[in-house]
């Protein structure tokens, strides 16, 4: 069904985690301007901390 070549982010890790590595690893490759890089990543982060559940304790 998956193009062998297709990339997929593994079950194994947080999809914001996978997406702020591949911002900074074009960043530094210099596919893509530096602090362009890192308001997404920031953007991603802050919308992942909006996101988490609150823990309850008993």
């Amino acid at each position: 069904m998956w193009d062998t070549k297709r990339w997929r982010k593994g079950g194994d890790a947080a999809l914001g985690d996978v997406v702020a590595y591949r911002l900074e690893r074009r960043a530094r490759l210099g596919m893509l301007d530096p602090g362009l890089a890192e308001a997404r990543i920031e953007r991603i982060r802050s919308r992942a901390r909006l996101r988490q559940p609150s823990r309850r304790t008993r």
